[in-house]
This record gives structure tokens, sequence and C-alpha cells, in this order.
């Protein structure tokens, strides 16, 4: 699920796991109860661990190619 940012016009930012779905459905503001927009913000590629990152690259391109088996084990 994406992690997607969102601003309230008190100033106070919050980031949420959220479908795509409900992407641009206003957000409840912790701090003041406000909804907020959701923002453009640049992936943060970087915080994530390089072996989650890793995980997520190979399960997106096994959805896209996925391996083929060109020769089957005895077991």
């Amino acid at each position: 699920m994406p992690l997607y940012e969102y601003r309230c016009v008190c100033g106070n930012r919050i980031d949420q796991l959220r479908a795509l779905a409900i992407r641009d459905v206003p957000a409840d503001c912790e701090r003041c109860g406000a909804p907020a927009a959701r923002v453009v913000s640049a992936p943060r590629l970087a915080v994530v661990a390089a072996t989650t990152r890793l995980a997520h690259e190979r399960n997106e391109r096994s959805a896209h190619e996925p391996r083929k088996v060109t020769r089957t084990t005895s077991g």
C-alpha cells in the first residue's frame, strides 16, 4: 500500500498508508480535525531499507515479467 502525504490548513503534515482508490479523499488532521488535502511529494526511497527496496523491485518485475521455467527438477 502506498504512503501518501497530506497537508492541513493548520500546517500539520500527515503521512498515511492508503489504497490507491481512496488516495484523493482528504485525511483527518490529528491536530485540529480539519480535512487535510493530499500533496504531491517526492518518493522517499532513501528511507526504505535496501533489502525492502530490493524485495519491492523483485515483486514489481515479477508482476510484469514472470520467470519462465525451462527445465524441471525431479523430486
